[in-house]
This record gives structure tokens, C-alpha cells and sequence, in this order.
């Protein structure tokens, strides 16, 4: 594009960065400068940010973007590993593609494999030398404005009595900012991952998203029953989304509905704060868990994969969504592996694979 420049970029000295993110309506918490510190902290990830700038210097475009080399990935540079998303966020398609292509030459003067996960579709028809691979879409609620309650209005009846029931057995929903709860939070978190045989993320990388991400940004809400917390999620709020990151529960608890406390409280928080939308995650049409999200009224977002080898072939589509090599480690008795080794697990799978 006449006038763009693209060129390495370092967001955690330069304030344009975050300036030009917190403009952007498209814009998630991922794309903040905070990210490259707590992958880098987290799991020694090398930031390797790029940015467009224009003839004037101004910031026109961004691409959060981290190298890493392990055993069973190999070299791989990517946007963003752990995290749900990354992508280059730009004033239009072709500033992105630029960014992209951008990333592809970086990519292949390393010999590296490069992965984008992104909303962003199309980019492929402007960048010749990736793939784009269709993944697990995201799942968004709409939020009425000026109506904190007004969601739960058309609601399907099945939902409302699981809500009901969330309130009779004495579920009580609140937001936190105590390491006490953060941790109480945590350990449920590592349950719920070892139920789902995947690899938990590091407790290092929540305690330095909270206290490196700008105020506000970061948000604990926890459920408990009797004083004990029984279910709870980490959230990011940007702009006029408020976005789950991770959620869990106790299994013994499921019965009075915790989730349900969980995610009607956050909506009507969110009412409460004027937000526009409540962004669920990714899930499988068709899933479970893409069912119980749809439930609430929310909408399938297209979310895509752009894939391309450094070497200009091979590896690349079947770990594009895989976290690095990591879910491979999925067993049979994976369920029944102590929750610390569960955490050992993370920090091997995501810092060294």
C-alpha cells in the first residue's frame, strides 16, 4: 500500500501501540502491549510485534506476533500461542494483508512456520503463500443497552429454571480482586482442564495479566456456595466487550447450576457498565458446550487459521489449532493425574514443546 511502511516493532516502549489498539472497534485484549510481557514472563516467548506506519510515523496497523522453537513444534512464530486469538488489526483488509505478508517474509527468513489466528477473513486472497483453515468459532451475545436485566427476556424456559435454580440453592456471584481468590480459582481451573484432558495454562500468566494488563482490563468473578468457591471465569473488558477467557467449576456443584450464576451475574454486571457484548469463546456448532452458549441467545463468529510452512511446505494445517503440540498429551488417564503434575504439564507443553 503507497504511504504504509511495515517494520518491527516494540509496543512495550513505544504508546502508539496501545493508542492505536484502543481506538480499533475491532481491537481485543490480546492485542495490548501488556501480552507481549506476560508471554514472554509466562513462557519465555520472543516478541516479534510488527506494525504499518504511515509517512508521518503514526501507527496505521499492528500484528502481535512470538517466536517460538521447541522439540515438537520446531520454530514457529505465531499470533498468538495460548491465548484465544491474536491477528493484525488495521484501518482496512489490504493494511492487514500487508501486515500478514509481512509476517510470511519474516516467517520464511527464519524458517519458521507461521500461524494467525484471527476473525479477519479473506486474507488469503491478498497474501499468496498462506492457507486459511476455518476454526472453532466464537460465540458473541448481543447485550440490549440501558437494560441491565433485558437479556434474559426471550430466553429459552429450560435456561430461566436452571438460573431459578442458581438462586434457590444459595449461589452468590461477585467479582474479586484477592490473590485468595484468584488461586481458589485457579485450582478449579486445573480441574476443569484435567475433565476436559487438555493442558492447563500457568497460574504465573493469570497473576501477571491482572497485574500487567491496564486497569479495568482484567476481571475476576467467582461463585460460591456456603463461603466456598465452587465456579468462576476470567474475563477481559475492552472497549464494549466483556470476553471470558477461562472459565471453571467444582463437578460436585453442577447440580445447583454455577455456571448459571456465573454468566447471568457477568451480564447483568456488564449491563450495569454500559458494555455492548458478552464474548462466550470459541466452541463446535453443534457441541455441548456450543449448544449451552447458544442458549443465552449468542451468535457464531467465524474465527480462521492462517497457515504457511517457512520452508514452503508441510507441517502446517494439523497443529494450527492445536496448542503447539500440547492437547496431544491427552490420555485415557489423564483424568486421573494429579492436579499438580496437570500443572507441570502446562509449564512443559507450552514453554518447551
Amino acid at each position: 500500500m503507497t504511504g504504509l511502511q511495515a517494520e518491527p516493532c516494540d509496543p512495550r516502549i513505544d504508546p502508539g501501540w496501545d493508542r492505536f489498539v484502543e481506538a480499533h472497534p475491532a481491537a481485543t485484549a490480546y492485542h495490548l502491549s501488556a501480552w507481549a510481557q506476560i508471554l514472554a514472563r509466562s513462557y519465555r516467548f520472543r516478541p516479534r510485534y510488527l506494525c504499518l506506519r504511515d509517512a508521518d510515523g503514526r501507527i496505521r496497523g499492528v500484528l502481535p506476533l512470538v517466536a517460538k522453537r521447541g522439540p515438537v513444534s520446531g520454530n514457529r512464530l505465531r499470533s498468538l500461542p495460548v491465548v484465544p486469538a491474536g491477528g493484525p488489526l488495521a484501518d482496512s483488509d489490504a493494511a492487514a494483508a500487508l501486515l500478514l505478508d509481512h509476517a510470511l517474509g519474516l516467517a520464511r527468513e527464519t524458517g519458521a512456520e507461521l500461524v494467525v489466528e484471527t476473525r479477519h477473513g479473506g486474507l488469503e486472497r491478498s497474501c499468496a503463500g498462506v492457507e486459511r483453515h476455518d476454526a472453532p468459532p466464537s460465540w458473541i451475545l448481543e447485550l440490549p443497552t440501558g437494560d441491565p436485566e433485558g437479556w434474559r427476556r426471550a430466553r429459552s424456559k429450560n435456561l430461566l429454571r436452571g438460573i431459578k435454580k442458581a438462586e434457590r440453592t444459595g449461589l452468590v456471584a461477585r467479582e474479586s480482586s484477592s490473590e485468595a481468590d484468584l488461586r481458589r480459582f485457579y485450582q478449579l481451573y486445573l480441574g476443569t482442564m484435567r475433565g476436559h484432558r487438555s493442558i492447563p495454562r500457568l497460574y504465573r500468566q493469570l497473576r501477571l495479566a491482572r497485574e500487567l494488563l491496564p486497569a479495568g482490563v482484567f476481571r475476576l468473578f467467582v461463585v460460591e456456595h456456603g463461603g466456598r468457591v465452587v465456579a468462576g471465569g476470567v474475563f477481559h473488558v475492552l472497549g464494549a466487550t466483556v470476553e471470558l477467557l477461562y472459565n471453571a467449576s467444582d463437578p460436585a456443584a453442577l447440580g445447583r447450576r454455577p455456571n448459571h450464576a456465573l454468566y447471568s451475574h457477568v451480564m447483568g454486571w456488564a449491563g450495569e457498565q454500559g458494555l455492548a457484548r458478552l464474548d462466550f469463546g470459541f466452541a463446535q456448532r453443534g457441541s455441548p458446550l456450543g449448544a449451552f452458549k447458544a442458549q443465552w441467545g449468542a451468535v457464531a463468529v467465524p474465527e480462521h487459521s492462517y497457515v504457511a510452512s517457512g520452508r514452503g511446505g508441510g507441517r502446517v494445517a494439523a497443529a494450527a489449532r492445536a496448542s503447539d503440540g500440547a492437547d496431544g498429551l491427552a490420555a485415557r488417564t489423564w483424568r486421573r493425574v494429579p492436579l499438580p503434575v496437570t500443572r507441570l504439564a502446562g509449564l512443559a507443553a507450552y514453554r518447551y514443546l
